[in-house]
């Protein structure tokens, strides 16, 4: 039996949405945070520079060609994606990061001819490769013989670039999983799209969103939930001045945020602080707040309902009091810590997915699932648990096909050959979710 969702239309593909990215006007797209305040960059804005940013790197690049994108998250970086998008150009996110054996192996497998960077990481890159002929587009600094600067360049709108088809790529991104060297996996532009309908379809963002971003771009999960979703959508991002603690309050209360896109590591360290600093509080103070707590989480267990926000409104004040929904993909979110933020009165919205399948497969909406379930299967994926002959019924691996799952490893037949059955499901190699994964429940 296959568990099975209605299909939905979609965009065509990513070069449209970028042309279309203007129609919201002045409307803010991005709030940005420095040292000393923050900037906020409207639509149009963001829209002008991508299609400049487009024209230049068509003007420099051939079709088919690939484009590494290796710099710090910021407005620039993220109007270089979307202009390699309307330019119908290939983009490649990695990792400032990464080591320097495993930067070498995806430049040399990658095929990319260019790289869209700064400063610091292009002298890193060229010291890997002093006699490899890649061109550098730097968002930062002036341009020389080898480099140009896309900020200097970008100076006059322009028409699209090649003719993009919706099967064609238009990501590349490289996942380790747990062994050997990291496999590419392409993205065409059609997987991505689906991903941004099936975010738009069940109102997770609107216009009047504002989405804290406090994660790096080079993974699937924040890329597309974190950048492309709420751009299609109207929100707001918000990018972070640093990852400390004391700036992701800033941004949370300044910005008014409404989303928190993040991982369980970024939860856990959130209620380790807010716990550490309760328990500062003199013990009448501390003891009211457990017992607020309580109840906060009694009734939600019990009756389903959300009255976290009402009980311990002096948190949310500090925290930030239009914050209502935490976001949490890219790990297992456990259930235990799952119900602790919605006893503290937030919602939570829980992706389950890979890089594979761009990223969701199941998504549970805001405050309305099972606490720490994965929710319910998208529109148009099927799923189905195989049964796997050393391990006991019912369980089994968990297998997937539909519109955002990828086609082939790159440039690796065997690993694709072993990742798909020969009926054309792919193999998520994952037995269970959360001690046993119904994919028929509704959640």
């Amino acid at each position: 039996m296959i568990a099975r969702g209605a299909l939905h239309t979609a965009p065509r593909d990513l070069q449209e949405f970028v042309a279309s990215l203007d129609s919201r006007g002045t409307s803010t797209a991005i709030i940005v945070f420095d040292a000393d305040g923050s900037e906020e960059i409207s639509y149009t804005e963001i829209a002008h520079l991508a299609r400049r940013f487009g024209g230049h790197l068509a003007e420099h690049m051939v079709e088919n060609h690939r484009v590494i994108i290796l710099p710090p998250s910021s407005p620039n970086h993220i109007a270089a994606a979307l202009g390699a998008f309307y330019a119908g150009i290939c983009v490649v996110p990695l990792d400032t990061q990464l080591p320097e054996n495993m930067l070498r192996h995806i430049v040399e497998d990658s095929d990319s001819s260019h790289i869209i960077t700064t400063a610091v990481h292009a002298e890193r890159v060229k010291k890997l490769f002093p006699e490899r002929p890649l061109k550098y587009f730097l968002l930062d600094s002036q341009p020389d013989r080898a480099t140009y600067s896309l900020p200097e360049a970008a100076e006059n709108d322009c028409s699209p670039g090649f003719v993009v088809d919706e099967n064609a790529v238009a990501a590349l991104f490289y996942t380790s999983g747990t062994t050997g060297k990291p496999k590419g996996v392409p993205l065409t532009h059609a997987n991505l799209i689906f991903q941004i309908t099936t975010i738009g379809e069940r109102r997770l963002l609107g216009p009047g969103s504002r989405v804290l971003l406090p994660l790096p771009l080079h993974h699937v999960y924040p890329f597309v939930l974190g950048v492309l979703a709420p751009l299609a959508l109207g929100a707001t991002m918000v990018l972070p001045f640093a990852l400390t603690g004391p700036q992701l309050s800033r941004a949370l209360i300044d910005a008014e945020v409404t989303h928190l896109i993040g991982v369980p590591r970024l939860y856990e360290a959130l209620l380790s602080t807010i716990w550490a600093q309760l328990r500062e509080r003199n013990k009448l103070a501390y003891g009211a707040f457990r017992a607020a707590f309580a109840l906060s989480r009694w009734v939600r267990l019990r009756t389903g309902l959300h009255i976290g926000k009402q009980l311990l409104w002096p948190l949310h004040k500090r925290i930030g009091s239009k914050l209502r929904v935490m976001a949490s993909g890219g790990a297992l979110l456990p259930e235990s810590l799952a119900g602790e933020l919605e006893a503290f009165g937030w919602k939570v919205s829980i992706g389950y997915g890979l890089t594979e399948t761009s990223p969701l497969i199941t998504l549970t909406p805001p405050g309305k699932g099972k606490t720490g379930s994965v929710g319910k299967i998208i529109d148009g994926i099927e799923l189905r648990v195989a049964p796997l002959a050393q391990v006991p019924a019912p369980e089994g691996e968990i297998q997937v096909r539909g519109p955002g799952v990828f086609r082939a490893y790159y440039k690796l037949p065997e690993k694709t050959r072993q990742a798909f059955t020969k009926d054309g499901w792919f193999r998520t190699g994952a037995q269970d979710l959360l001690g046993g994964f119904d994919p028929y429940r509704v959640y």
